[in-house]
C-alpha cells in the first residue's frame, strides 16, 4: 500500500510503540498512538484489540469529582472612573481634529 520507505517507517514506529507499551503498559495515550500507526499499516484486527485496551485504561483514569466553580457573574458593572485626566472622550477628540482641519484650510 505504499512505498518501501513508508513501510519501513511504519515498522520502525510500531516497534517503538511496542517498546513504549512494554515500558508503560498503563498509558492509554501510547496505546492510542499505536492504534493510529497500526491503522496506517493496515493491521485492523490489532487496532480493535488495542482500542479495547485503550478504553479499559481510560476508565481507570481519575475523574474530577470536585472541579473548581467558575466565578460568579457580577450583579452590576462599576462605572468607569471619570476623574482620569488622560481620558478624552472620542467626540471631543474628533472635534479637536475638525477644528484643526478647519483652521488649516482642510475643510474646503
Amino acid at each position: 500500500k505504499g512505498t518501501d520507505r513508508e513501510k519501513d517507517t511504519l515498522d520502525s514506529a510500531l516497534g517503538l510503540y511496542e517498546e513504549a507499551c512494554d515500558a508503560d503498559p498503563r498509558s492509554a495515550v501510547i496505546v492510542a498512538n499505536r492504534i493510529f500507526a497500526r491503522l496506517r499499516a493496515g493491521q485492523y484486527q490489532e487496532c480493535i484489540e488495542d482500542g479495547k485496551t485503550a478504553l479499559d485504561l481510560l476508565t481507570q483514569w481519575p475523574t474530577a469529582r470536585r472541579a473548581p466553580k467558575k466565578p460568579e457573574r457580577p450583579a452590576h458593572l462599576d462605572p468607569p472612573f471619570l476623574d482620569d485626566p488622560t481620558f478624552t472622550h472620542p467626540d471631543q477628540q474628533k472635534q479637536g481634529e475638525v477644528d484643526w482641519l478647519m483652521k488649516h484650510g482642510g475643510g474646503a
